[in-house]
């Protein structure tokens, strides 16, 4: 495959919880139009803590493709925004970081020198 090519969409990396017993799997790529996306909806300088909170679920919602999260019953449950908004506190606390790292490492330092940026 040449220079240019498309973004393979079905690419995953799988992070593993601190216990190794749990995992989630995110896109290893974007397409530009995401990554555009993703740099438009990043909290500005003067963005409250609720504009970043919200800003990472949105990038959830793009990058989460499967989790090892399952019911009472052991049936899988489906990652979805809701799902991520009830895990407990040190859940969700290591979800939030792992995405932060992860969008980093995705889509480089732009989103980091963008939100230096002062909004208009």
């Amino acid at each position: 495959m040449g220079f240019f090519r498309r973004a393979d969409i079905t690419d995953v990396i799988r992070y593993n919880t601190p216990d190794g017993e749990d995992w989630v799997d995110l896109r290893k790529e974007f397409a530009k139009a995401e990554v555009n996306k993703i740099i438009l909806s990043s909290p500005k300088a003067n963005d409250d803590l609720a504009g970043s909170l919200s800003f990472v679920e949105r990038f959830a919602e793009m990058a989460v493709v499967g989790w090892s999260m399952v019911d009472d019953n052991g049936k899988e449950v489906k990652f979805s925004l809701d799902e991520y908004k009830k895990l407990a506190g040190e859940a969700s606390q290591w979800l939030d970081r792992t995405l932060v790292e992860h969008l980093q490492k995705s889509i480089g330092r732009e989103v980091e020198d963008d939100e230096k940026k002062p909004s208009k």
